[in-house]
């Protein structure tokens, strides 16, 4: 019996080796009529035709089949590791804000990892750290304002000395309600005292725990 390698598209109409060829149990040869590409093809033009149904069929297939979609996922980006790390350069570039959210979230939820990570960070990058504390004391002053090392040990004790966003006792920051990148000076009617994890979580939002 005579093996078959190659077969003709039906839509291109070019013959081409038969691993260009999808699986089809139900057809006589065990392969879809129409190559990859053209397979390829009509689902990208479907989908265009069809975004909304397309993302729902798409959600509730990964809703079903959770596990297999992340395996999935995951040895796709082994094999395609240069494709991986564009795509995911590029969703980070529009879309930062989902991109800060995830991170504090994460910073959250891992406040000794977080350290450990930054602290290496640091260790590798100590011209950025330099660089970002320079702009970071410059947009102080532009703001303007200070406090002095009583009125903030006043205010710490006003608030018995916790943190006003999760309410542990330990070593405090101070946050800046409105922060200097928003215009916010540095008086202390503008300083409010959260952890360290709380603070780095707040990040550039303006939100008031002292109400």
């Amino acid at each position: 019996m005579d093996i078959v390698t190659e077969k003709k598209c039906c839509k291109c109409k070019d013959i081409k080796n038969v691993n260009e060829f999808g699986k089809n149990s139900s057809m006589r040869d065990g392969l879809q009529r129409q190559c990859k590409s053209c397979c390829k093809e009509n689902g990208k033009k479907w989908y265009e035709k069809n975004k909304k149904l397309g993302c729902a069929n798409a959600r509730d297939w990964y809703l079903k089949n959770k596990e297999i979609a992340i395996q999935n996922n995951k040895s796709w980006r082994e094999r395609n590791k240069q494709k991986s790390a564009e795509y995911s350069h590029k969703w980070r570039e529009n879309n930062p804000q989902k991109m800060g959210e995830s991170r504090r979230s994460w910073q959250k939820n891992n406040p000794e990892k977080s350290a450990v990570i930054g602290m290496i960070w640091r260790r590798k990058n100590p011209g950025k750290c330099i660089e970002y504390n320079h702009k970071r004391r410059a947009r102080v002053f532009a703001g303007g304002g200070s406090f002095t090392s009583q009125e903030w040990e006043d205010l710490k004790t006003k608030f018995n000395n916790t943190c006003l966003c999760c309410g542990i006792m330990e070593k405090l920051t101070a946050d800046h309600v409105i922060p200097v990148s928003k215009g916010g000076s540095s008086n202390i009617d503008n300083i409010q005292p959260l952890c360290k994890t709380c603070n780095s979580s707040k990040g550039v939002r303006i939100i008031d725990y002292r109400k």
